[in-house]
């Protein structure tokens, strides 16, 4: 989903303008809640972001969930054009808390598909809270032990949401930037009994690293998020963790797609290769979806491309690196079916999942990875790469 497949059509740009002009008149509907506790650490985080009205200042920006399908309006300020990685942040535990871990009527819109979008608002200020008419009607109110709301978080159906949308455009007099978070882990080794590792230093991972078995070497990495284990977790001195935490099983989720189906996309609606193929010029790979039934090999630098490579076999990026690719179709970058998939250049830019049916290796250097990787067991065998969850 992006930003361009939110698109607004012209009549909810229209409802807009009129709720913007006359809906100080509308009858006032009434507005349910639900109460939603929130720890020491996540109140800090959003008092972080409360201030003093933001208007005339206010600026907003789209976090898209892309397994949840779900938007999320994060507030801001002009300051911020495209918002920050904080408040992205700071969206994301609340979607977590707010609609992945409840059992309340917003969950059970979630679950039939009912809620498309919700809007966060820690400003807390009245001025901006949106008609409730556009809602769903029930907003959650995140609050402290004490009873101190430090975030208020209201739903939308389709409608409701290009309405909602329209109406901050209109207000902040541009389109939202909009950017994909992804909630969860952002690192996932399924494989039982295989042990994930960072080996060299100065990584950083945003989400949870998880995994049946971690260990991590090296010096100066940051796992901000903390790590997830199953049976064991090695951690050398000298990192950053933030949390380490005991679980049963790690958390997977589906290849949304089957190999038939991926190959029957690219002979209709993409690229197809019968055998491997091997990208090595510039300007060679396709925009798209791309499916091989043998291995892909990708040995192009500084190559800009909006593709999704599937392939039947492997997977490799090697090359002099510098590359910046951004995924093409359900959020996916690689998804090898029966293969590993490794990259071994370095300073590439991947925007999109990366999915494997075996192993994940990661060799090139100061690489950004925005998205969920997931394979059987992840080796982070680099210097200076940035494993991230969307935030950043």
């Amino acid at each position: 989903m992006t930003a361009m497949e939110l698109g607004i059509a012209s009549k909810a740009r229209l409802v807009a303008l009129l709720l913007l002009l006359f809906g100080l008149s509308l009858p006032a509907a009434a507005q349910g809640e639900e109460h939603v506790p929130v720890d020491e650490d996540t109140a800090e985080e959003a008092d972080g972001e409360t201030g003093p009205c933001p208007e005339p200042d206010l600026n907003c920006h789209l976090a898209i969930f892309p397994r949840q399908t779900t938007v999320g309006i994060v507030p801001s300020d002009v300051s911020f054009p495209n918002g920050t990685a904080r408040q992205r942040h700071l969206a994301k535990t609340f979607f977590r808390l707010g609609v992945l871990e409840t059992s309340g009527q917003i969950n059970g819109w979630f679950q039939n598909h009912t809620l498309f979008a919700v809007e966060f608002d820690w400003f807390l200020e009245d001025d901006v809270d949106p008609p409730v008419s556009v809602t769903l009607g029930i907003r959650v109110v995140f609050e402290t032990a004490s009873g101190e709301a430090v975030c208020h978080m209201y739903c939308y159906d389709l409608n409701g949401f290009m309405t909602r949308q329209a109406m901050l455009e209109l207000a902040i007099g541009h389109p939202m930037y909009a950017q994909r978070v992804w909630t969860g882990a952002t690192v996932r080794g399924y494989g039982n009994g295989d042990k994930s590792e960072i080996k060299e230093d100065d990584n950083i991972v945003r989400g949870s690293f998880a995994a049946d078995k971690i260990e991590l070497n090296g010096a100066g990495s940051n796992l901000i998020d903390g790590v997830e284990y199953v049976e064991e977790v090695d951690l050398a001195s000298g990192n950053s963790v933030e949390s380490v935490t005991n679980v049963s099983s790690v958390e997977t989720v589906s290849i949304p797609m089957t190999m038939g189906y991926a190959r029957w996309y690219a002979q209709n609606f993409g690229t197809y290769y019968s055998g491997g193929v091997t990208f090595e010029s510039n300007g060679s790979i396709p925009g798209g979806f791309i499916y091989a039934e043998g291995d892909i090999e990708i040995k192009t630098s500084g190559q800009t491309t909006t593709s999704t490579f599937c392939a039947g076999g492997a997977i490799k990026l090697e090359g002099s690196g510098g590359n910046d690719f951004t995924c093409a179709y359900a959020d996916l970058m690689f998804v090898a079916y029966d293969g590993d998939i490794e990259v071994k250049s370095g300073s590439n830019r991947l925007e999109g999942e990366i999915l494997g049916a075996k192993d994940v290796k990661i060799t090139g250097n100061d690489c950004t990875f925005h998205g969920l990787t997931q394979a059987k067991k992840i080796i982070v065998d680099a210097h200076e790469c940035l494993l991230s969850d969307g935030t950043h």
